[in-house]
């Protein structure tokens, strides 16, 4: 405890001092003082001194500092994986009672020198040490991250990480920066040697498909331990299988992908399944199956190529988009084109505007009224008129000049799935002819490359219109598709990017008063969120109808719902939902319009906790290593513990806590002050004072 002068100086408190026994002199050392003797006239100065120089103190409101000191044990997180896999081992029974009795008797021990926290995790982390190895998924990264927010303020010791070392969502645990700050000791559980296995490693698909046309699937098939061994990949839908392939494993380690192509006649979402019979040597077969789903779109679409010349590319566009059921396809000289009818899905211009035919007004009232439009420019095309409807750049001598674009696939695009077969077969196509000009960003992505000149695109696509526009710079497509065939005797994989390109340009999204998003698949584990917005006739935003929602099951039961209003806009959490197809159909009413927006959803249970052969126990001997600790046997609790207990970085730390109080806080000292006065006055009197 120490006194403080807050807001005042030491100087007046030694003229509180002094003035108190210059007081007390005066009343006690002058004047006639015979009633009391010499003692009694001390004792009575220094009671009056007393008091006046406590007066003083009070006046001037010193603050007394007490500091109290507290220490704090360093914290133990330990974090246990609480996912399926560790469940899959040979030992999982003698793992589970490990685990226990780590938890409760082993590490009890440890209470002196440390304080202990047990985490469960697998998605996410919660407080709890009842493990029964039931979660979907692992998330190791996660669990370090989200263990280190909960308890940043302590004194973190170390972590010990309880685990089979498998994930299956986020990031590599190894790049974690908890790894730097605290050291993280593991126990390694389950199997590291690989079981005998084949599973099914990805599937590649486009989301959406056109009913009655090819859609491509890629089946990405790994194995483990069976060389030489043989098996069938099957696809279904329900119980009606579609294809098989047989597939033989070459070596002890088999990575193989397969290429399946099925057709659907009716639109909606559509369950599929893909399964590998087991080996009779396959240890595991949880993995043997995965589903996915398709959206298959039901309707005819019209696709208009309109050109100023005949041209070999023409007949090469018409021949690989005719052959697709859903799609009707003309062919028109500009001059005879109307392009002021209704039914336009997608109109293709080869070289157009021209040098011959301009046609750029009707090609703007085209983009306004939000059709999709394809452009394929060459040494016919006007770049002057091009440049006025897309974002481009040129110099008016420059681009008179012809230049050579060779292709190359963008690997950044994502929008569709783009096969690796093609990819590889586009950097050997022959390269196109067109006037030299550079397309300008705008909200435009690249799908093909100048392999020459990155910085000139081939194929761009904006999206910053009310539908989708591409520009193909260069003519000369005929010979793609001629190349297609001389290297693989068909052709398929010029035909199907010619194909998912327009499907893709096709699949606009209408401007509407009642916008509803959500996603067309969930895990079982995952939330099924919708989102919403309202528009009036200005399409200014407005959240003052109410919106309800109807979920049917596969069973026939249905469910409502009622939208939340948030923010400017409605939200929906259904929480989450069994495996299974899902329809919906929502409602509101805006000035007394109803608006109905219907679709399905599905929710995919997906095993990815039995995907691993094997533990990986190299991954947690990196993560002790990277972070300064080391990895543990279950059967090397104790050398853990020694460990933890000779570790100096596990430490306790003081806290120092300073509390600030006037002395006008303390009551007893008025008390004081009263008792001194009361014993001044009551000496005086005895002795006859007044």
């Amino acid at each position: 405890m120490e006194l403080l002068l807050t807001d005042i100086s030491y100087q007046l408190i030694i003229l509180s001092v002094l003035i108190s026994a210059g007081l007390a002199y005066l009343v006690y050392f002058t004047g006639d003082q015979r009633l009391y003797n010499i003692k009694l006239r001390r004792i009575l100065a220094s009671l009056r001194f007393l008091s006046f120089l406590f007066i003083a103190l009070l006046l001037l409101k010193p603050a007394i500092k007490q500091t109290a000191k507290t220490i704090e044990k360093p914290l133990l997180i330990t974090l246990v994986d609480n996912s399926a896999s560790m469940k899959a081992w040979s030992d999982s029974l003698r793992i589970d009672s490990s685990i226990q009795n780590i938890l409760n008797k082993q590490f009890s021990d440890l209470d002196e020198k440390l304080q202990l926290e047990t985490l469960l995790f697998d998605e996410t982390i919660r407080d709890d040490d009842s493990v029964n190895f039931e979660g979907t998924l692992s998330n190791l990264s996660k669990a370090l991250a989200d263990s280190y927010r909960k308890y940043r303020n302590h004194n973190i010791g170390a972590f010990v990480l309880i685990s089979d070392g498998n994930y299956n969502v986020g990031a590599n645990p190894t790049f974690s920066p908890v790894l730097d700050k605290y050291p993280v000791y593991t126990i390694k559980t389950g199997d590291a040697e690989q079981k005998t296995d084949v599973w099914i490693d990805d599937l590649i698909h486009n989301k959406y498909a056109f009913a009655g046309n090819e859609f491509a699937l890629e089946v990405y098939v790994n194995a483990v331990g069976l060389e030489g061994a043989a098996t069938q990949v099957q696809v279904y839908k329900g119980q009606r299988l579609l294809a098989e392939k047989n597939i033989r494993f070459k070596s002890n380690r088999s990575a193989q992908k397969l290429d399946f192509f099925l057709t659907e006649e009716n639109g909606g979402l559509h369950s599929y399944s893909v399964k590998i019979k087991r080996s009779e040597a396959e240890q595991i077969v949880a993995n043997n199956t995965r589903n996915f789903y398709i959206d298959i779109i039901n309707t005819k679409k019209k696709i208009f190529i309109v050109h100023n010349n005949p041209h070999p590319d023409i007949a090469a566009l018409k021949q690989a988009l005719e052959n697709k059921k859903n799609l009707q396809i003309e062919v028109v000289q500009v001059n005879d084109f109307d392009f002021y009818q209704d039914s336009l899905d997608l109109v293709i211009f080869h070289q157009v505007p021209s040098l011959q035919a301009m046609a750029h007004a009707e090609i703007d009232r085209l983009i306004q009224r939000g059709v999709p439009l394809w452009f394929i420019s060459g040494l016919q095309t006007n770049v002057e008129q091009l440049s006025d409807i897309l974002p481009l750049s040129f110099n008016d001598s420059e681009s008179r000049k012809s230049a050579m674009k060779r292709p190359s696939v963008n690997k950044l695009f994502s929008d569709f799935t783009i096969s690796e077969r093609f990819a590889d077969l586009c950097a050997s196509y022959p390269p196109l002819q067109s006037r030299q000009y550079l397309p300008l960003g705008g909200d435009a992505k690249v799908l093909l490359n100048d392999e020459n000149n990155f910085e000139l695109p081939v194929l761009s696509i904006y999206k910053d219109y009310k539908a989708k526009v591409a520009l193909l710079s260069g003519e000369g497509m005929w010979r793609w598709r001629m190349h297609t065939y001389r290297v693989y005797e068909d052709f398929t994989l010029f035909d199907d990017f010619v194909n998912k390109l327009c499907q893709y340009l096709m699949l606009t999204d209408v401007k509407s008063q009642f916008e509803l998003h959500s996603a067309s698949s969930f895990d079982q584990n995952e939330e099924v969120i919708f989102t919403a917005k309202l528009f009036n006739k200005s399409y200014e935003t407005i959240t003052t109808p109410e919106i309800n929602m109807r979920i049917k099951n596969e069973k026939g039961e249905e469910f409502s719902f009622d939208f939340v209003k948030d923010l400017g806009k409605y939200r929906l959490n259904i929480g989450n939902l069994d495996q299974g197809t899902y329809s919906y159909v929502a409602n509101t009413n805006i000035d007394s319009t109803t608006f109905t927006r219907s679709g399905s959803f599905v929710v995919v249970y997906q095993n990815r906790e039995f995907s691993d052969s094997g533990a990986d126990h190299e991954i947690l001997e990196m993560l002790a290593q990277r972070s300064g600790a080391d990895a543990y046997d279950l059967s090397e609790i104790d050398k853990l513990k020694e460990d933890l207990k000779n570790n100096e970085q596990v430490a306790a730390i003081a806290h120092y806590n300073s509390i600030y109080k006037f002395l006008s806080d303390y009551y007893w000292l008025l008390v004081f002050i009263i008792v001194l006065i009361a014993l001044e006055w009551f000496l005086r009197k005895y002795r006859g004072g007044y």
